[in-house]
């Protein structure tokens, strides 16, 4: 998925083993279940990374390279100028605000 101008959201499951979300003049959001099982790539030339998910390896500064659990498929994630922002998608209600729970 790619993008010059304009944000990309993603929520779900990745889907095979080779992933890409690249936006120019925008931000990335990735919503994924914390049981997912990825080698991470992410990179911000104007922005920073943000995530909340326990990730193994390097996660600092402006180019991340770590794991989620054992990986089985692979996402590259760009942005030029703007945020990367990776969330645990079960933290979210199904209309998209606020964590859920009791």
């Amino acid at each position: 998925m790619e993008t010059r101008v304009g944000n990309i959201t993603y929520s779900g499951s990745l889907l095979g083993t080779q992933n890409r979300l690249v936006a120019s003049y925008g931000g990335v959001t990735l919503r994924i279940p914390s049981e997912s099982e990825l080698e991470l790539e992410a990179e911000v030339v104007t922005g920073r990374i943000e995530s909340s998910l326990p990730w193994e390896g390097d996660v600092s500064g402006q180019e991340w390279l770590a794991t989620l659990n054992a990986p089985t498929a692979y996402v590259f994630v760009r942005s030029t100028n703007g945020w990367i922002r990776v969330e645990p998608s079960e933290t979210m209600r199904p209309n998209g605000s606020g964590r859920t729970g009791g």
